[in-house]
């Protein structure tokens, strides 16, 4: 058991525990939305499962004897919102002190009653009840919770994911309100599900009159999909409650409750092409759907689950998502209506920030930028072998010929042309141009540049080329500084196959030529490619250099000795984690310490790496368009672990 704090007689005249049908005389604002809705249903006589609130009047007071608020006080006094690591480190300091809170012991016995009387051996699920807004976040409930000791756990670590990074700015906005209990606390416990499933309530439309179609299968329903695919469905004809029709799948999975968790296995076979709901227990569940749809308009979902002997609505919502002609629900099918729900059913997961460990997307063609960068930090790789891929010539027989004008312009309208998604001050990091010589020999007059060579991926290109020739890297500096005097301000050039040390330190003397004094706003990173950068990551860490990429995929390729062009070859050698992640590690540590930043570049999406650069503080990780908002919600998930322990 949590130990007592001493006993407060403030406390000891609050009943800690309020049953749904004893909430029916409080006020919104000391039980919360959640349990608002609760008690519309216990008054309208639809089954949910028992529920109790904790206050917020209660949690005040266990706020109060723990000097949450001075806590809170001091830190919001030093919080800037926009700043990304503040938000960060507040949101674990108040998580820390909201976990390890002392009950009162008027608090800690009447849980103790409700306990032995109600919870001990069941499985409850633990909400919080938002006193401010409507809003109901499941996400940040805890589920499957089972034993004395770990309800009080999650109970407080329910109300400290209040306070996760991307809700900061709701809290500080209610503490400026004078609202400090940003939601009550609900305990429901969950079914043990003989059955579960969605009913859906279609009102009459035209020539379709109204339908409650009832979808189910055996055990719990963690999402739509596995209805959709094997769960029976009941088409019911809430005018004379008789069904019209009806369909029963093959269940060969089933979800039960296990602790913290739900558990899949297999379906005994004699059950596999059974229905999981008799006729009379579709109708009686059309008929609480119908209940439930009392005062609505429009369609309308129904989430239920049944025990041995009841059913309970679990929750309900609106059917939001826009009908066209192809997807009228109305004039669908049942199975069909349910796959027009399963877009909308899941909780959309929140991509949203800020999260301490950046996503950056990586850019090349720059057609349809403003889908390209949506929902990231920043640009974190543009390449420039696009804007080169514009150009008539090769770039060196255009410098030959007079004409360096022409690419100057073409990187500068390409950097612009990114820019202009976003605010001025969004980062894009350029890179300079990486070509090998075999893709550099395509151009025209290529032939008269290029050597031939065997490995062009291993040969002449990157940091070398550029020290052996310098006129094409001032051109990329100069068409940097243009793009700066149009506005762009927060620019990075970053320099691609640097293959020891002494090369970056001889292009880091280069910069600082006064030639190139008005260029001093850009940042200088360079881009890790190889094993040697990563083991020699501290004699890489120069003064003037503001931060490196790794990019994976040529690390992990030239680990094994393999060319990762040649994907034959390349494809019989998958990450392995374990050496990478040590490897990362070290390389973390070595540029924290010398206050250079640090990113994960891949090319190709790895949920362990993005989790290991978020578990090790990296600065941000680069990640392909599509991978974006994955990266977002692996990132935001990793963060919220490591502040919740």
């Amino acid at each position: 058991m949590v130990k007592s704090a001493p006993r407060s007689s403030t406390v000891a005249s609050l009943q800690p525990f309020l049953s749904i049908s004893e909430t029916l005389s409080a006020p919104d604002q000391e039980v919360g939305a959640l349990a608002t809705a609760l008690k519309s249903f216990h008054q309208r006589g639809l089954p949910t499962p028992t529920a109790w609130v904790v206050p917020a009047s209660i949690l005040l007071q266990i706020a109060q004897e723990n000097h949450l608020f001075e806590v809170l006080e001091l830190e919001l006094n030093a919080l800037h919102l926009s700043d990304q690591q503040q938000r960060y480190h507040f949101s674990q300091d108040i998580t820390h002190h909201i976990q390890h809170m002392i009950l009162p012991g008027t608090v800690e016995r009447a849980f103790q009653k409700l306990y032995d009387d109600w919870l001990d051996h069941q499985f409850v699920a633990l909400r919080p009840s938002l006193v401010a807004t409507h809003e109901q976040p499941e996400q940040l409930s805890a589920l499957h919770v089972q034993g004395e000791a770990n309800i009080i756990e999650s109970l407080l670590e329910v109300w400290s994911k209040l306070y996760l990074p991307e809700y900061l700015s709701d809290r500080v906005a209610e503490w400026k309100r004078g609202i400090r209990i940003p939601a009550a606390l609900v305990i429901q416990m969950m079914v043990n599900a003989e059955s579960s499933g969605v009913g859906i309530y279609a009102p009459a439309a035209g020539k379709r009159p109204a339908t409650i179609t009832i979808f189910s299968q055996w055990g719990a329903s963690p999402e739509l999909n596995t209805l959709f695919h094997q769960g029976d469905w009941f088409e019911v004809n809430p005018k004379n409650w008789e069904i019209r029709q009806r369909h029963v799948g093959v269940k060969r999975q089933e979800w039960v409750r296990r602790l913290d968790r739900l558990h899949q296995q297999p379906v005994q076979k004699r059950l596999q092409a059974h229905p999981s709901l008799t006729p009379q227990g579709a109708i009686a569940l059309s008929k609480m759907v119908a209940a439930a749809h009392k005062g609505h308009l429009g369609a309308y979902i129904v989430d239920w689950a049944a025990g041995i002997d009841s059913a309970y609505i679990l929750d309900t919502r609106p059917f939001t998502q826009q009908l066209s002609e192809s997807n009228n629900l109305y004039f669908l099918p049942a199975a069909e209506q349910l796959k027009t729900l399963l877009p909308n059913n899941k909780a959309p997961k929140k991509f949203v920030g800020p999260t301490a460990t950046k996503v950056l997307v990586s850019i090349g063609k720059s057609d349809h930028i403003k889908n390209q960068v949506a929902g990231a930090d920043g640009v974190g790789l543009l390449r420039s072998e696009w804007a080169y891929l514009q150009l008539p010539e090769h770039p060196l027989h255009l410098l030959k010929t007079g004409k360096a004008d022409l690419i100057r312009n073409q990187l500068t309208e390409m950097i612009l042309h990114v820019s202009q998604s976003h605010a001025q001050d969004f980062p894009i990091l350029f890179r300079s141009q990486n070509f090998t010589t075999n893709e550099l020999t395509t151009f025209k007059h290529g032939g008269e540049y290029e050597p031939e060579e065997v490995n062009p991926y291993l040969g002449y290109r990157g940091a070398v080329r550029i020290i052996h020739d310098y006129t094409l890297f001032d051109v990329e500096l100069d068409a940097l500084q243009d793009a700066h005097l149009e506005g762009v301000q927060n620019l990075g050039l970053m320099i691609p196959f640097i293959r020891n040390h002494s090369e970056l330190a001889i292009l880091l003397h280069h910069f600082l030529k006064p030639e190139f004094a008005t260029q001093r706003f850009l940042q200088l990173w360079m881009q890790a490619n190889t094993p040697e950068n990563l083991l020699n990551i501290d004699q890489y860490c120069l003064p003037g250099l503001h931060g490196i990429s790794l990019n994976i995929q040529s690390i992990h390729a030239l680990l094994y000795g393999v060319d990762p062009d040649n994907t034959d070859v390349f494809q019989l050698y998958p990450l392995h984690h374990q050496t990478l992640h040590q490897l990362l590690k070290v390389a973390r540590k070595a540029t924290h310490d010398r206050q250079i930043q640090l990113i994960l570049q891949l090319e190709q999406y790895d949920q362990k790496l993005v989790e290991f650069a978020a578990e090790l503080g990296y600065d941000g990780v680069t990640v392909r368009a599509k991978d974006t908002h994955r990266a977002r919600q692996t990132i935001i998930d990793t963060e919220h672990q490591q502040i919740l322990g």
